[in-house]
């Protein structure tokens, strides 16, 4: 049987002398080193050890280095600290792009410590140069978000409701073992004595269980977002598809033509509402965008105000009709069957009737118009999918002036 054999350990051979033989001239350890020397790490943020005229003090390692090191490993799903010292030993490529250098795990890892926003500076820097490359366009930029878990498990997350939950499972534990202790003192069994040590044990492990959520309920009490995590502080716990873990948010824009991020911020919001806008302003500002862009994202960003702010700088989102309304679960007819006309200032109900404003009111620090029209709605003959009140009237809401605004929305309110 033919065998592909190796070469004998024991035989001499010439290595190359020069390490840069052994990096190809396309490889992506080469796009690395360029785009970080390019970089003006100071203007990035970066920390700089302090410079002794004298030479006095040991040397510490270029920051240059060390965020070389990083890039690489987040290109090589390399994130340990462990892992990228134990590559820097073995690994051709990091050997050639580190000159030899072989920092520890403590120096790697304070490194991405003490400089976490001069990495997103970085960051931008890249997503810069691949605009000017012409990888991304700023046509169409797609927004979503992902959950991803945090160092948290879901036991040491806290909420009011879980804490006050476990207190009062504790307390009913506690009041059940007492009156088994009582009931026990009555008992002729042979093996009382066994028991009432047995329930003794489980009682006063109760009672220490009380203390411990007793003083979490006081660092509940004191946390500014009424949730608390004893490892990850930052994390949250979220609910998606039906499963609870702790972790957070992750927004991402995405450019359409090369699929490159853009632009990702990480928040400890449980879901979507309200993010849009955020996200496309701060797209629009890093790519410095002059003309109006596509912006699709699923209906999870689904928020009125949102919508309107992303238009107004320049950002047209698309996204999925969403239908919340009661009535439209019903099968009432919903907010699209009332057609505005701008320059009247009125509405067209689902029976073309006109219902002119009657009134503007403030409520929540929010301005109303309501319009109406008594006399058609008395002899409507589709009433009844519209309204199941006798009389109703429509109201469309802004945060100051609303005329002429038919993005905002309106809502069917009893009279």
């Amino acid at each position: 049987m033919n065998l592909i054999a190796g070469d004998d350990r024991r035989e001499s051979i010439f290595f190359p002398q020069c390490l840069d033989d052994y990096i190809d001239s396309d490889s992506e350890v080469r796009i690395i080193d360029h785009f970080v020397d390019s970089l003006n790490l100071r203007e990035c943020g970066f920390k700089f050890p302090k410079e002794d005229p004298q030479g006095r003090g040991r040397a510490a390692y270029n920051p240059a280095d060390l965020l070389k090191l990083f890039i690489y490993g987040y290109f090589n799903g390399i994130r340990s600290g462990r892992k990228l010292e134990k590559n820097c030993h073995i690994n051709l490529e990091l050997i050639w792009l580190l000159k030899r250098l072989k920092p520890d795990f403590k120096t790697i890892c304070d490194f991405r410590k003490n400089n976490r926003k001069a990495f997103k500076q970085a960051t931008a820097q890249f997503t810069l140069l691949c605009r000017e490359l012409k990888l991304i366009a700023g046509e169409t930029i797609a927004v979503d978000g992902t959950i991803i878990k945090a160092s948290n498990n879901i036991s040491k997350s806290w909420s009011s409701n879980k804490l006050e939950k476990n207190l009062k499972e504790n307390e009913d534990l506690v009041e059940r073992y007492l009156k088994e202790l009582e009931k026990l003192d009555d008992d002729p069994a042979p093996d009382k004595n066994h028991r009432k040590e047995d329930i003794e044990h489980k009682l006063e492990y109760r009672q220490r269980e009380k203390e411990k959520l007793s003083e979490l309920k006081k660092s509940l009490d004191e946390s500014p977002n009424n949730h608390l995590s004893l490892t990850d502080k930052d994390s949250k716990s979220i609910h998606k598809r039906g499963r609870s873990s702790v972790g957070y948010n992750v927004q991402t824009s995405v450019d359409s033509l090369h699929k490159l991020i853009v632009c990702c911020e990480v928040t400890d919001k449980v879901n979507d509402l309200g993010l849009l806008a955020p996200m496309a302003k701060k797209t629009k500002k890093l790519l410095n965008l002059k003309e109006p862009c596509n912006l699709p994202a699923d209906s999870g960003y689904y928020v009125l105000d949102d919508l309107k702010d992303c238009e107004d700088m320049g950002m047209i989102p698309y996204l999925p009709t969403v239908n919340k309304s009661s009535n439209v679960q019903q099968g009432m007819y919903g907010k699209e069957a009332f057609i505005y006309d701008p320059q009247k200032d009125t509405y067209l109900c689902a029976n073309k009737s006109t219902l002119k404003k009657i009134r503007t009111t403030s409520q929540r620090g929010r301005l109303f118009n309501q319009y109406a029209n008594k006399n058609a709605c008395e002899t409507c003959s589709i009433k009844h999918r519209c309204t199941k009140a006798k009389n109703a009237f429509y109201h469309v809401g802004s945060m100051s002036n609303i005329k002429n605004e038919q993005h905002k929305g309106f809502s069917k309110t009893k009279r």
